[in-house]
């Protein structure tokens, strides 16, 4: 299991760390598994869900666009055969850092990511 944690936070405080800016914006999305970025992973999925939220409604609603992702993203699981037990999401809305292998930060501009054994390899995607 590729697991993943989303964070949201509109704009990024150059100043300071990512750590230092979950802490202080702690809410984020839970991936219990398919959170690696490429191939069939959570990162096409939520870069299209964002990018049309932000098209449509026009700016960064924090609330509004976690709950339209969690939606989006349990919605492709459902649709995804190897997911047998569709009761479950294996998505989950955390306040504290969870055991995740991937972390991803959506802004009104880009989605940044990397994976935690390698952090110094951050990755950008322009929404």
């Amino acid at each position: 299991m590729t697991k993943a944690q989303i964070y949201f936070i509109e704009k990024l405080d150059e100043s300071k760390t990512y750590e230092e800016q979950f802490k202080e914006n702690p809410l984020s999305i839970y991936i219990h598994g398919d959170g690696y970025p490429n191939n069939g992973g959570v990162l096409t999925p939520l870069w299209k869900c964002v990018k049309m939220f932000l098209e449509i409604r026009g700016y960064f609603d924090e609330e509004y666009l976690i709950a339209r992702v969690i939606q989006h993203l349990a919605n492709k699981r459902d649709l995804d055969a190897w997911f047998p037990q569709k009761q479950v999401t294996g998505i989950g809305i955390v306040t504290e850092k969870a055991d995740r292998n991937y972390i991803y930060i959506v802004t009104a501009k880009e989605i940044i990511y990397w994976h935690r054994q390698t952090p110094e390899d951050i990755k950008k995607q322009s929404l």
